[in-house]
């Protein structure tokens, strides 16, 4: 690295080394708070906060002003219109940052164009004029800078054009940061939009890692006063196989063994787009496995995984400022929490207890609304994509005129959604409640074809089918999606069951636990803890559904509901866990119900074949009535 530091050897070098290693220093990590005002407008109007300056410098002021956050915080990432504010006392947010015990630094990339001649491609722009506004921006006291390279990821692309480009100019940029005294913060996103596998994601982010240090090196930058910014390696958002933590830990940090010199003080990885609990668990993960044999620290530089769920308490309200402050805070804690190795489940409930989304609209406590020292029973039946409108008339005429009163059990029926209105008319006063297949995690768009929280509920419906494996494993959703679609149906006051479970080769090769964990950890991220009371789980081997000549035992279904109770409650608390109803669906007929029912942990039944016929799905209500109602302290 002579040449290097040849280069340099005018400035401070000491200087930048100092700050590089400051800001991966004492476990902690960066704040990205710099989107670009575009970018904010679109979150704030999401939550229907006014998209105004006042209104993007007040958020901002939330987040410099929050007490406590330079124990977490070692370095903020400024916007250019937010380092030229200031607090309400007129001091400049530069200030209050450095005040906060927080280093102040500045995106200074002009944002990601479309790359001439190759469609699909981005290239970051900025180069023009940088030399000056760097220097600008040192005098307003930032001490860093951060540019950002998006690379997508398809069967075709990136080519080798689109990341040599982005690597030399995020080279240069990095050569006029050190000229001007700043240290610079190299990120070269690899995007997760997309149906690629780990593999893929690995494949693309080491060839460009590598990319972009060979052109560090030929545009003479000090490596010693550079931090990291990428992102983990992941499957891609539509992926049908979603990589569990571990994997994830594993491949990225093999990747940057592989690409990283030695030289860089720290990796500071982005979150992407990654909800708040799995960034942190991921980064956890990593530490824990490889802290102690990795040559450079591994932090964090999150933007949406820390902020999130403060805006959306916030909501642009003075009133909610406090609570807002808590979470932002519970946040940057866990993610220190996740450079050592300490992070777990029990972290996020402390948080939500204190925070409820949604400020004082939430829709109450855990506390007062389960009662778990008993587990309501369901009959589920789920009509698939079958039935005429004739026979769904007929089949929910059926099932009203044979249930009667009975209200110890909880019935539903899930007609396709064409029916959804009909049926729901014939079940209006019975005990039959409506549900609804599936969703789309949006209100209102251009998305031909799909259907919207707000539709079901207009319909009628209060309850919806979410993660089935039929749209796993056939139309290829990831537990990512599902994710997205179950925080959006509970947001819209829908009660969800979630479906889990593995195939049949998973459970041959010993993975069931494994791919529930999975499918637990990352469909349930970001869960607040005031939606638990409406969320049930359905566990459905895909390898017992149907037809396919394989039936799951009363002893496995209760060992897989005892998986799931169990990581359950290392997500949200013992207490949580005991009150949550897990129902089995897996070619049940009348002739096993009973055995199934009869299997501590086992509270109800999802039902596709048979709950097409009424005299049958009748059979089945029967036998729950007549099982003793589950004890919340069970297994």
């Amino acid at each position: 690295m002579g040449v290097a530091m040849e280069s340099v050897s005018e400035m401070n070098s000491q200087q930048l080394i100092d700050t590089a290693r400051a800001l991966v220093a004492g476990d902690k990590g960066l704040l990205a708070m710099d989107e670009s005002n575009p970018t904010c407008n679109k979150r704030f109007a999401k939550l229907g906060i006014p998209q105004t300056e006042e209104t993007r410098r007040a958020y901002r002021e939330l987040i410099v002003t929050t007490p406590g956050l330079g124990e977490c915080i070692s370095g903020a990432i400024l916007y250019d219109e937010t380092i030229r504010q200031q607090t309400t006392d007129g001091t400049p947010f530069a200030k209050a940052i450095t005040n906060a015990g927080i280093i102040p630094g500045i995106k200074v990339d002009t944002g990601a164009k479309d790359m001439a001649g190759h469609p699909g491609e981005k290239i970051t722009e900025g180069l023009d004029g940088l030399r000056d506004r760097l220097a600008d921006y040192s005098q307003m006291g930032a001490r860093f800078a951060k540019w950002r390279a998006v690379i997508a990821v398809d069967n075709s692309i990136p080519s080798r054009s689109c990341i040599e480009a982005n690597a030399q100019a995020l080279a240069r940029y990095a050569a006029l940061c050190q000229e001007a005294g700043l240290v610079p913060v190299v990120e070269p996103e690899v995007l997760m939009d997309g149906g690629h596998t780990l593999e893929r994601c690995r494949e693309v982010t080491e060839e460009v890692l590598r990319t972009v240090f060979n052109q560090l090196y030929a545009q003479r930058v000090m490596l010693e006063g550079v931090i990291l910014k990428p992102n983990m390696v992941l499957s891609g958002l539509t992926c049908p196989k979603q990589a569990t933590v571990d994997e994830v830990a594993d491949a990225t940090v093999k990747c940057l063994l592989r690409a990283v010199p030695a030289a860089v003080p720290g990796i500071a990885f982005l979150s992407g787009g990654q909800s708040s609990e799995l960034a942190s668990a991921r980064l956890n993960a990593m530490n824990v496995r490889f802290k102690s044999r990795l040559p450079w620290a591994l932090a964090f530089s999150f933007a949406r995984a820390i902020q999130q769920p403060a805006l959306e308490i916030w909501l642009g309200q003075d009133a909610n400022m406090k609570a807002a402050q808590q979470a932002l805070l519970h946040r940057a804690k866990c993610n220190r929490a996740a450079r050592r190795g300490e992070y777990n489940a029990e972290m996020e409930m402390d948080g939500r207890g204190s925070a409820p989304r949604g400020g004082s609209s939430a829709q109450g406590s855990v506390t007062t609304q389960w009662k778990p020292d008993m587990r309501q029973k369901f009959v589920i039946g789920n009509w698939k994509m079958y039935t005429t409108a004739a026979e769904a008339r007929r089949l929910a005429k059926a099932v009203v005129d044979g249930m009667g009163i009975e209200d110890s059990i909880t019935v539903a029926v899930c007609p396709p959604f064409p029916y959804l209105a009909l049926v729901g008319e014939i079940l209006n006063g019975s005990h039959v409640a409506l549900r609804a297949q599936n969703l789309y995690p949006e209100k209102e768009g251009a998305f031909t074809g799909e259907v919207s929280p707000t539709m079901v509920l207009d319909l009628g419906c209060k309850y919806v089918i979410l993660g089935h494996s039929e749209r796993r494993h056939k139309l290829g959703e990831s537990d990512t999606f599902i994710n997205q679609k179950v925080l959006v149906a509970l947001g819209a006051g829908l009660d969800v069951i979630l479906c889990v479970g593995e195939t049949l080769d998973q459970r041959k090769a010993d993975q069931t636990e494994t791919v529930l964990d999975r499918q637990l950890i990352q469909g349930l991220a970001g869960l607040p803890a005031d939606t638990l009371p409406r969320l049930s789980i359905a566990y459905e081997p895909v390898w017992a559904i149907g037809s396919l000549g394989h039936h799951a035992t009363p002893q496995q279904v209760q060992e897989a509901h005892a998986v799931i109770r169990r990581r359950f409650g290392q997500m949200f608390g013992e207490r949580s866990a005991q009150a949550l109803a897990i129902q089995y669906g897996g070619s049940v007929t009348p002739e096993n119900a009973a055995a199934l029912f009869s299997r501590p942990g086992v509270d109800g039944v999802l039902i596709g074949g048979d709950s097409l016929n009424a005299d049958q799905f009748l059979a089945i209500v029967r036998v729950g009535i007549s099982a003793p109602q589950t004890e919340g302290g069970s297994a």
